[in-house]
Order: C-alpha cells, then sequence, then structure tokens
C-alpha cells in the first residue's frame, strides 16, 4: 500500500484512540472510574487492533507510524495529568514522567526531519508501556483501597521502568541516525 496513503483504517483507529482521551479525563477527574477505565480499554482494543491491521492487511504509511506514538503520547500524558490533579504527592515522579515523554518526542520529530523516517518501537518501550497501563488498571480498580502512599509506588515503578526504556533507546536513536 502506498505510503501516501491517508484514510486507513488502522490511521482512523489512531485518530479515534486521539479523540476518546478527553472523554477518558473527564470521566475519571469526575471519580466515574468505570466510565474511564471503559474508555481507556477502548483506547487500548484501538490501540492494538491498528497495529495489527496495519502489518497483516499491508496498511502500514508514514502517517501511521507518526498518528500511533502520538495517540500513545496522549494517552499516557492524559492519564498522567489525571494522576497529578488528583494526587499532590505523585507529581515529583510524574513529572520525570513528562521531561521523559518530552524527550521521547524531540528525538523522534529530530529523526523524522532529518531522516524522513519513523524508527519503530522495541521491546522494551513495548514492555515500559504495558507495566505503565498494567500499573494504571491497578491503581484504578483497586481505587480506595490503596494509599496514596501505595498509588505513588506503583507509579514509581512504572515511570522508573519508562525511563529505562528511554536510556535503551538512545544508542537505537543513534544507530538509527547512522544508517
Amino acid at each position: 500500500m502506498s505510503d501516501k496513503k491517508i484514510f486507513t483504517l488502522p490511521n482512523l483507529l489512531s485518530v479515534l484512540r486521539i479523540m476518546l482521551i478527553p472523554f477518558f479525563l473527564v470521566y475519571f477527574l469526575n471519580g466515574q472510574i468505570k466510565y474511564s477505565l471503559f474508555f481507556l480499554v477502548l483506547s487500548g482494543i484501538s490501540d492494538v487492533l491498528d497495529g495489527y491491521i496495519a502489518r497483516k492487511f499491508n496498511q502500514t504509511s508514514e502517517l501511521g507510524k507518526i498518528l500511533d506514538p502520538i495517540g500513545d503520547k496522549l494517552t499516557q500524558i492524559s492519564i498522567v495529568l489525571g494522576f497529578a490533579i488528583l494526587y499532590e504527592k505523585a507529581r515529583p515522579i510524574l513529572a520525570i514522567f513528562a521531561l521523559k515523554e518530552l524527550a521521547m518526542i524531540i528525538g523522534g520529530i529530530i529523526i523524522f526531519k532529518n531522516y524522513k523516517a519513523v524508527p519503530g518501537s522495541q521491546w522494551w518501550g513495548k514492555f515500559a508501556t504495558t507495566l505503565f497501563y498494567i500499573s494504571v488498571f491497578i491503581i484504578l480498580m483497586l481505587g480506595k483501597m490503596l494509599s496514596e502512599n501505595q498509588i505513588i509506588i506503583i507509579l514509581t515503578i512504572a515511570v522508573m521502568t519508562m525511563v529505562f526504556a528511554l536510556v535503551k533507546y538512545i544508542p537505537f536513536f543513534k544507530k538509527e541516525m547512522k544508517k
């Protein structure tokens, strides 16, 4: 399929995922956890489906390689923003997450601008993202059963794993830029 094709099902699913973010955030901040979980799960399903469909039916595109991580980053940022609003003690660790994401976005822009290609994600990034979402689901599912300190510990583990992924990506990006 041509990289010029924009209106593919995977790209539309990525746009849908981005459009789900405000719904998740509004329900989350209003304490309507069931609804926020619904939109988060729907977002996750669309994320898995867009990647599967893109590969299975040869619908990958440069736009999709940009939209997918943007959807991922915006979803994660909205989750972190929600936690930062609700849990003041978590703000320092969440600030580390925000700086990590900013570094990843800047790195991706530099590579795309200079090399017109977007390198794919690696296992360590997928692992860190999966752990992040598992942590979020644990926190949302257990809700009031967890103390704020327990929530901070769970978020700290997830964020430190994501920082580890960033550190692993640095030599990977350097290698990609030499190609």
